[in-house]
């Protein structure tokens, strides 16, 4: 169990939950960082009153708004009438500065890319992380392992579905592993024929069945490129061949993943769908902590009609794409994700249509491979300026 909470992109939907978690189990939250939702943020210090917090922008305007309120807020406590505000920073790097404060658990939570600094930071001090954002593993993987054997520290995946593969894990010897059965909800265009969705609006991309996450998160799982990058995440945390993980489409979200065994048993873990479960579990390992969470009741009618299918790669190009990239290896992947956060910013901020976000992963990656000679991605310096490299790439092809 931890005790000692840093939340690393305290104000989107994984940080938010944490913190209600922290709130319910009376928690301490030692520090908490942001990237620009500074009036969040200042809500947050008042309530959990940590010791440092990080405002992670070079916005001037925006870091001088944030300290100005901070000056400005009276806090009152009933458990800590001392209190009178974190220590702060501000800048892109803020949240690596959280180090200095200590904790036994960091959850990483920063969107994208961005959290790969701080991820790597806060392993390479020694604090285990709980990680939610799998782009730092798909890109950074050998920077996380470096920081991790540095710290002598460990990953717990709070990604659902990887959460479920880790307790099925449990059920067998390594040796008798055959493979990961991965679910995917198939997001608000399972039913969409292929025409239709690759002329989808962003209203129609945010409306996921059964999952309520941020934005780009619920747009990569439209695509079902969040899927794929779920791949990559479970062959690095398993250590599997991508040859071991399997989609498999299940709309209800039910179950949330499975493993299969060499005498073809299946163990599978099922709850309802709720994030607050696998934040929970990583937060109390290895106990089994009653409330937050809601019991799973086999007779409750979300239950009673589980249903599969096969990933339709033509309507979802994007996992195809996804599965390229891994078996190529090398910066295929770092590209992957580079050349779809680039594309899916241009849809959240409505200057694309659906579809054009694989259109512009596959000439990334046919970018790649026009290149005799690729450099290895195995420190932050040279990750960051591939990133930005083929993100530059894809915005001068979608003219924006």
């Amino acid at each position: 169990m931890y005790n000692k909470i840093t939340v690393l992109g305290s104000t989107g939907s994984v940080g938010k939950q944490t913190l209600a978690i922290c709130q319910n189990y009376n928690l301490s939250v030692v520090s908490l960082a942001c990237k620009s939702n500074w009036r969040l943020l200042l809500q947050q210090i008042r309530q959990f009153q940590p010791a440092a917090a990080a405002l992670c922008t070079n916005d001037k305007n925006l870091i001088a708004e944030f300290k100005e309120a901070l000056a400005a807020t009276v806090f009152s406590s009933s458990t800590n009438a001392t209190y009178c505000g974190p220590q702060v920073f501000c800048g892109e790097d803020a949240a690596e500065k959280l180090v200095e404060f200590p904790c036994d658990l960091a959850v990483g939570a920063i969107s994208g890319l961005a959290g790969l600094a701080s991820n790597s930071a806060f392993l390479q001090h020694g604090v285990d992380l709980a990680l939610a954002n799998k782009e730092s593993i798909v890109c950074g993987a050998a920077i996380l392992d470096r920081a991790k054997k540095q710290g002598n520290s460990k990953i717990i995946s709070i990604d659902s579905e990887h959460a479920a593969i880790n307790e099925c894990l449990k059920a067998g010897r390594k040796e008798d592993f055959k493979k990961i059965w991965l679910t995917a909800s198939g997001g608000p265009f399972r039913n969409w024929p292929a025409e239709k969705i690759a002329q989808a609006e962003l209203k129609d991309a945010l409306r996921h069945p059964t999952w309520n996450m941020g934005a780009k998160i619920t747009v990569d799982s439209a695509s079902m490129m969040n899927k794929g990058l779920e791949i990559i995440e479970a062959c690095y945390l398993f250590q599997v061949n991508f040859k071991q993980v399997e989609v498999v489409v299940h709309p209800q979200s039910i179950i949330h993943s499975a493993v299969e065994w060499q005498d073809g048993q299946v163990t599978a873990q099922m709850s309802f769908p709720d994030m607050q479960a696998p934040i929970k579990a990583a937060i109390f390992t290895p106990a089994k902590i009653a409330g937050v969470t809601q019991a799973f009741n086999f007779f409750d009618a979300r239950a009673c009609s589980l249903t599969f299918y096969p990933p339709d790669f033509n309507k979802f190009p994007c996992l195809s794409l996804a599965q390229s990239a891994i078996m190529k290896g090398g910066i295929y992947p770092l590209v992957l994700n580079a050349a779809n956060e680039a594309a899916v910013n241009a849809f959240l901020e409505e200057k694309i249509r659906f579809g054009r976000i694989a259109q512009a992963v596959a000439y990334a990656l046919d970018l790649c491979a026009g290149r005799p000679e690729l450099p290895a991605a195995d420190d932050l310096a040279t990750v960051l300026a591939l990133d930005k490299q083929y993100r530059t790439y894809v915005r001068e092809y979608l003219h924006v």
